[in-house]
């Protein structure tokens, strides 16, 4: 028998813990002595052939009472789609005999081997006397009577046909049961375009519709399927394709002839009659008064009985002015077309706020502390946020789609930390906000005495629908206007939110009991070092590895200082940040020095010293590493290890 392996369920266990109320038994009243329930899960038969019935059987025993699953994930294939319930089973109860303790409740499920292929039915979660218990995983095997049952043929609704009219290749599958996944098609890209509507039928066989786009004679095939581990190849078929391909015509929209410096337009490309590009259109250059925020989305639609091919692009105007949009290259089936320019005029003001009150959107600027020492962390984080509409279609401020400006600050070394931000929700006043955008940095304050950290700016796209729930034909004449793709995208509107600057105290580090190590650390330092080995000859090279951890940004501890000894020539340290948590306030460096002996001698590696500054208890504390002493002898002797 050719053996056919299917897993119907091997990803996760979907066997949930509600219960239906038919799959609650209970055993006569009285009490029971304990036991140990325990349950199991079988197919009876283990191997069927397609066609056969079989039955699935879970046995719950040493219980009072016990519960089904809802809904066994495995079976449906096996089951009989009239039945209205979906897991259809009997129950049988065996109370306890004398002698024997506790009962057994038995669930059977009746089915049908329609689907050929080994399974596997994974563990089951059954409630017993209000314990949850687990079956073991089970296998069952069902076979195809012949192993020449699976037949597989590929054909043509239609071998002749014009340019530009549907076609459909049909791949016949029997017996039916057999058909688990779609099959693998040819690509037929370089003479027709695939509508993307294929279909099943109940017959075992599937549909894919295409239409022809370039006249020939064409050749198609094999198609492969795939049942279990077997493949099967078709036949090839043969297509003749007549007539000429009409002119390719490509179109350019965008979503507003009329915008302003900074928003946000929609540029779409369309190719009537293709659904594939030859390549990505090339696009004219708009860097005197655009940038590209966005681009290359694709997307297929289908009209009047043949695909249009689309792509999408978001720039975003930077300079005021009337202007045109050049004509945008298009490729497809080998031809070559070009769209109409476009104008567009930009305005230097801004609009009004398309938000509905000015708190619904708003820039924040929070910080974790507002005193610092000198050359302490500060972490800043800035936000936008917005309320959004709360009608539908009205606005929206879009997700992370900003440009951020964070003013130069002398008294300050600032590092990022992060940007973007995740999908959340806080609460201002009382208000329930969402953040559009998030940037985090820390701030190193230079100089002490009163400072500020200054107002930084957001430029948000707010999103408005093309059209709002609340518009009507009168509101709007041209509601029922025919609109372009990119009209009926909508519009994006620039909007500017600044911050509140945050005064900060900066507190000078104390004079007293500063060590000579220090290098102006604030914050957790902690040191170590190692050598590969301590017994070397002279030409021979060792690594002194330092690793350096500490509680701030990557940049913000001093390099270690080590005192090298006389008679070796060393390399500038390798430095490896992997062990540094970006976006985060801490982490490891790791320095690799090369010493190259070149003389016979003992030595020593002082131990490295490094100092920082506990901004809590407003002290200094020293740490070191350990020293090495080296023996390094002449060539030809041994040096040892």
């Amino acid at each position: 028998m050719r053996e056919m392996k299917q897993n119907l369920w091997a990803k996760r266990l979907p066997v949930v813990s509600l219960l239906a109320p038919v799959a609650f038994a209970v055993l006569a009243a009285g009490p029971l002595p304990a036991q140990e329930p325990t349950a199991r899960a079988y197919v009876e038969p283990a191997e069927v052939e397609l066609g056969e019935a079989f039955r699935f059987v879970i046995e719950v025993s040493g219980v009072s009472e016990a519960q089904a699953p809802d809904y066994v994930y495995f079976i449906q294939p096996f089951t009989d789609p009239s039945v209205n319930e979906r897991s259809p089973f009997v129950l049988e109860i065996t109370a306890p005999t004398a002698g024997q303790i506790g009962g057994s409740v038995t669930f059977t499920y009746s089915l049908v081997a329609k689907v050929a292929g080994s399974f596997e039915v994974h563990p089951l979660r059954i409630i017993a006397d209000g314990r949850r218990l687990e079956t073991a995983p089970s296998t069952f095997r069902v076979t195809l009577p012949d192993p020449g049952a699976v037949s597989v043929r590929a054909r043509l609704d239609r071998t002749e046909v014009e340019v530009m009219e549907e076609f459909e290749l049909i791949v016949d599958v029997t017996p039916a049961e057999v058909v688990l996944q779609w099959p693998v098609v040819p690509d037929l890209a370089d003479f027709a375009n695939y509508t993307q509507r294929n279909r099943r039928e109940t017959d075992g066989s599937m549909v894919f519709p295409y239409v022809a786009s370039v006249a020939g004679t064409h050749e198609i095939g094999p198609v492969v399927f795939e049942v279990g581990e077997e493949t099967y190849r078709t036949e090839p078929v043969t297509l003749v394709v007549a007539g000429e391909p009409p002119a390719l015509e490509a179109r350019a929209s965008i979503n507003t002839d009329e915008t302003w410096v900074g928003s946000d337009v929609h540029l779409v490309i369309e190719v009537p009659g293709v659904s594939v590009l030859d390549a990505d259109p090339v696009l004219p250059d708009m860097s005197g008064f655009a940038e590209r925020v966005r681009g290359g989305g694709t997307g297929i639609w289908f009209g009047g009985g043949q695909p249009t091919a689309r792509r999408a692009y978001r720039i975003r105007v930077t300079t005021a002015g009337e202007f045109e949009i050049g004509p945008v290259q298009v490729m497809a089936a080998g031809r070559t077309a070009l769209t109409e320019p476009l104008r567009l005029v930009i305005r230097e003001a801004l609009p009004p706020a398309p938000v509905e009150s000015p708190e619904d959107v708003l820039a924040i600027a929070t910080a974790d502390k507002r005193r610092a020492y000198v050359g302490e962390p500060v972490t800043v984080t800035y936000r936008a946020l917005a309320r959004d509409s709360r009608r539908r279609h009205e606005w929206r401020v879009e997700q992370r789609a900003d440009t951020f400006a964070l003013p130069e600050m002398e008294n300050f070394r600032i590092e990022t930390i992060g940007s973007g931000g995740r999908w959340e929700r806080i609460e201002v006043d009382g208000r329930s906000y969402r953040v559009a955008s998030q940037r985090d940095f820390v701030f190193f304050a230079l100089a002490p005495g009163g400072s500020t950290i200054r107002s930084a700016e957001f430029t948000i796209q707010v999103h408005q629908s093309r059209w709002s729930s609340l518009s009507s034909p009168v509101e709007d004449p041209g509601r029922f206007v025919e609109m372009t793709q990119a009209q009926q995208a909508g519009t994006w509107t620039p909007m500017i939110l600044a911050t509140d600057p945050i005064p900060l105290e900066v507190v000078p580090l104390p004079g007293e009991g500063r060590p000579e190590s220090f290098r102006g650390h604030v914050g957790r330092l902690e040191v170590g070092s190692r050598v590969d080995r301590t017994h070397v000859v002279v030409g021979d090279t060792m690594t002194l590895r330092v690793e350096v951890s500490r509680d701030g940004p990557s940049m913000a501890a001093p390099d270690p200082e080590v005192a090298f000894p006389d008679g070796f020539e060393v390399m500038d340290p390798e430095i490896d940040d992997t062990g540094v948590r970006r976006y985060t306030l801490s982490g490891t460096r790791v320095y690799s020095y090369r010493l190259v002996a070149t003389q016979e001698g003992s030595f020593r590696i002082p131990a490295v010293e490094m100092s920082w500054f506990d901004p809590e208890s407003g002290s200094y504390t020293i740490v070191r590493t350990q020293p090495f002493d080296l023996t390094v002898v002449g060539a030809g002797r041994d040096g040892g290890g």
